[in-house]
């Protein structure tokens, strides 16, 4: 009787945790240089253990890392030339199109369509404050550069909830107000795999329903 007791605790606790486990979100982070591979730090998305994929203007990689994981994430760009001051900051770097100066794209590709994002966006040097597009979703930041901890709009833009259209999310980097040129230096993209809420939600039930069940078995 004793060991069927436990069993059962043991399945209705099991029931539970799996429940509030899979009501968890899950998450993955890439974060991307441009114009360097030694930067070392961290920014301002939550990211345990930095690990930054340095990329110049015209390159890019299926081999991207997270935490020090391949991702086969890969990323291209319509920009044309880059650009060092030589700091070993992330904001030192920044990619641009040559002679215009204008708008240009960033394409990050390889990402799970069923998968929201958010993206964090850096900006380089205030005289080339720029403006950060995605879809319908928009914001800017002004580039001043500092270091860590990063300042919201100050260092870089934030664009949340951003959904891929064939596993791909397009950045559109334009200027932002009177800046001389459209610019971004690097950005972090994080990954929020959505829950089954009918799912989880009857695990959890199932977990609490078995506690309730034996507390009133013990009662009786």
């Amino acid at each position: 009787m004793i060991m069927k007791k436990k069993l059962l605790v043991g399945l209705a606790t099991g029931l539970l945790m799996l429940g509030v486990g899979r009501m968890a979100t899950a998450a993955l982070t890439v974060n991307v240089a441009f114009g360097t591979s030694s930067y070392s730090g961290i920014g301002a998305a939550p990211d345990a253990g930095t690990v930054w994929n340095g990329l110049s203007y015209n390159g890019g990689s299926n081999l991207l890392n997270s935490n020090g994981t391949a991702t086969g994430i890969s990323v291209g760009t319509t920009a044309s030339e880059a650009f060092s001051d030589g700091g070993t900051s992330l904001m030192d770097n920044r990619i641009f199109v040559t002679g215009s100066w204008g708008p240009f794209d960033v394409t990050i590709s390889g990402l799970n369509n069923s998968s929201t994002y958010n993206l964090y966006v850096y900006g380089s040097n205030p005289i080339y404050a720029s403006t950060y597009t995605v879809g319908s979703t928009s914001d800017y930041s002004l580039g001043v550069e500092n270091n860590a901890p990063y300042l919201y709009h100050t260092n870089y833009a934030l664009l949340t909830g951003l959904d891929p259209t064939n596993g791909e999310i397009d950045i559109r980097v334009d200027r932002y107000l009177g800046s001389e040129a459209a610019v971004i230096s690097g950005f972090q993209l994080v990954q929020t795999t959505p829950t089954s809420i009918p799912d989880a939600a009857w695990l959890l039930g199932s977990g609490l329903m078995g506690l309730f069940g034996l507390r009133k078995r013990e009662v009786l």
